[in-house]
């Protein structure tokens, strides 16, 4: 189909989709002007466009409102696997999307949404792979944008986003940004504003390719028709097929070059998955040839690209309304209140301006200004002086008041608002607990919000994860923290969602559940954390609070929580730990020399004994050889054999002496 003709189609859907959104955009800018303090008043609840008067001063209860509800947390993922086996993937996936938010600016973006859903009923979170960014080892990243529907047009008569054939989008963007990112020259375009141009995307299913098509275009000029956005399209060089970076190729120098899709990638050596399952790099088939011969082919393994399939937008609702492709706003339940808030304010500034003080003279009487202080007045009869009066006219607006209080509590009510909630006096709580408890039932009736906001994060989620494991060619690094809070680096490689099947065939494993962490909210709240632990060590969750180590385990979850000073009294208490540790070593090495002192003096003992024992002999053997007239030379050789005898034990024990005093020098230096 020629180009310019598929172009004018589409600009034809996008015109009738446009006429058919064109209603709901209008409503929409009302909520929108409401909540910026328009001071326009309706004339009545039909005609919202016809305008009576201006209000002379706006009490803006639709921002009180909207900001009131606003909702700062942005939801934590939670990933959960289909398959034992992956629960470390799923953690994997869970780290990695932690970071992604931490990466684009989610505070912003949440801010805006808050606001956004309330004022308008909803939004869309827009997902997009940006080739242009990463880091030096890394090509591309992911994009999140965040659009409001007054630059959203949905297929008419649509209630789902994913059940529509189409939708589109309308960008502001630059004629210098439309060359850098698209190379396509829209000089000769006009619009009213000449730096800024509308370009308009649109996303739709071709049904034929069973795949998501992108068009877009500026005026009448075609930017980009992609009939399969998440298709691979390398740019490879003519000559040797090479895939080439840049306008030359860096294996044969040609300069001819084309953009072609790829539907499959090859491996140059095998690689191990996140299942320490071995991919190999090549199939090998086995065959019979014509002769009855057995045949073996080996091929390179062909590997399918990870295609998307839906169209990459998040939805958030703010409330659900059936048969309705956006939420209902809450600017649409207040409108009437602040209407009659503007109303009544003007009604009631006009009283008081209008009201006053009037003097009553006799007819023909005539007061002279004589200067800046002093009036003159002429009288002819001193009656005429009783005749000259002051009246004051005040004007009463205790029921505009009233009533302006009225429609004031009617709009909080409405939207389930009450004191407690926003942190203001409320006289109905009369305690901490009752205030909490109204806190508490407030949100209750804005779950709903909440639930909604879930749902759409976590098909955030599942989009952002499907993102990496199309397009995310290289290893990530991730920045994670183990169960004892310390951090850890992993990294992301979406080859570990590669499997092989039993008939041999590669696969990506992407059956996980997207879901948001219900107790984020809590961990998130440094406050209310840092007194949910403290409780628990009081009430011994955590071990006997007067224990070194459960204190020292209490202060790592409060480092993990940022609280002040924490990692310097956890040194502390290390250190203490330590030096009880030294001093228990200390003890049991004083109590192991004191029984070898002792195992020392009983052998002393009995070397005693043994001396005693051999100088009695010595004796017996001298009284006997006396009693026998023994010859005088043999009594002497057996004396002095004794005497030598003697004389070594009595060194033995000298030896044992000393190494008793050795012992006693070494405990006194220890201290002990």
């Amino acid at each position: 189909m020629d180009k310019m003709l598929k172009l004018e189609q589409w600009k034809a859907k996008y015109e009738k989709a446009k006429g058919e959104w064109a209603k709901t955009r209008e409503e929409l800018e009302y909520y929108n002007a409401l909540y910026n303090g328009t001071y326009e008043i309706e004339s009545n609840d039909e005609a919202k466009k016809v305008k009576s008067k201006k209000a002379k001063s706006v009490r803006n209860i639709v921002a009180e409102n909207v900001d009131s509800i606003v909702d700062s947390n942005i939801p934590t993922p939670k990933v959960t696997p289909t398959r034992e086996i992956d629960e470390q993937k799923a953690n994997i996936i869970e780290n990695l999307l932690r970071n992604e938010l931490d990466r684009m600016p989610f505070e912003t973006m949440n801010d805006e949404d808050e606001r956004n859903s309330s004022i308008f009923g909803g939004d869309l979170f827009l997902v997009e792979w940006d080739n242009n960014g990463g880091t030096h080892t890394t090509i591309g990243e992911m994009k999140v944008t965040l659009i409001d529907p007054m630059h959203f047009i949905p297929q008419e008569k649509s209630t789902s986003i994913q059940k529509c054939d189409y939708i589109f989008f309308e960008i502001q963007i630059t004629k210098e940004q439309v060359k850098e990112l698209y190379n396509v020259d829209v000089e000769d375009e006009t619009t009213e504003n000449e730096s800024q141009l509308v370009m308009v995307i649109g996303y739709y299913k071709n049904r034929e390719k069973d795949c998501i098509g992108r068009i877009s275009w500026v005026n009448d000029t075609l930017v980009e028709d992609i009939e399969d956005y998440f298709a691979r399209i390398l740019t490879r060089c003519k000559k040797c097929d090479q895939v080439v970076y840049g306008d030359k190729c860096q294996y044969c120098g040609s300069t001819s070059v084309e953009k072609k899709r790829e539907e499959y990638e090859e491996l140059y050596q095998p690689i191990m998955n996140g299942d320490q399952v071995r991919i190999p790099d090549i199939r090998v088939s086995y065959g019979i040839d014509e002769f009855g011969n057995e045949t073996k082919e080996e091929s390179a393994l062909k590997i399918p690209y990870y295609h998307l399939n839906q169209f990459p937008v998040a939805l958030r609702k703010n409330i659900s309304v059936n048969n309705k492709l956006i939420g209902e706003s809450d600017v649409k339940r207040i409108k009437d209140q602040q209407n009659a808030i503007k109303k009544h304010e003007t009604k009631m500034m006009e009283k008081l301006e209008n009201a006053g003080s009037f003097v009553t003279l006799p007819k023909g009487l005539k007061i002279q200004r004589k200067n800046e202080e002093m009036l003159v007045c002429e009288v002819e009869k001193p009656e005429q002086i009783n005749m000259i009066t002051t009246k004051n006219m005040q004007a009463d607006t205790s029921l505009d008041m009233e009533y302006i209080e009225y429609n004031y509590q009617s709009s909080r009510q409405a939207l389930g608002i009450t004191d407690s909630f926003q942190g203001r006096k409320d006289p109905t709580a009369t305690s901490g607990k009752a205030k909490e408890f109204a806190a508490s039932q407030t949100a209750g009736r804005l779950e709903s919000k909440k639930v909604m906001k879930n749902a759409c994060y976590a098909e955030l989620f599942e989009l952002m994860f499907k993102f990496m494991l199309a397009f995310a060619d290289e290893p990530r690094n991730i920045i994670a923290k183990d169960r004892d809070g310390q951090v850890e680096y992993l990294y992301f490689n979406r080859y570990d969602f590669l499997e092989i099947d039993e008939a041999g065939e590669p696969y990506w494993n992407d059956e996980f559940l997207f879901s948001v962490d219900s107790a984020a909210a809590l961990a998130n709240n440094r406050e209310a954390m840092w007194q949910e632990t403290r409780m628990n060590l009081d009430t011994g969750a955590m071990g006997n609070p007067q224990d070194i180590q459960t204190l020292i385990r209490f202060w790592t979850i409060m480092e993990s929580l940022h609280y002040p000073k924490a990692t310097q009294i956890k040194g502390q208490l290390q250190e203490q730990l330590e030096q009880e540790q030294q001093m228990q070593q200390l003890m049991q090495q004083n109590q192991q020399l004191q029984g070898q002192l002792q195992q020392l003096n009983g052998i002393a003992q009995q070397q005693a004994q043994q001396l005693d024992s051999a100088n009695a002999e010595i004796n017996n053997m001298a009284a006997a050889v006396e009693q026998a007239n023994s010859p005088e030379a043999e009594f002497t050789r057996q004396k002095q054999q004794l005497e030598l005898e003697s004389e070594r034990l009595k060194q033995e024990q000298m030896r044992k002496q000393l190494a008793e005093q050795d012992y006693a020098s070494e405990l006194r230096g220890l201290g002990l």
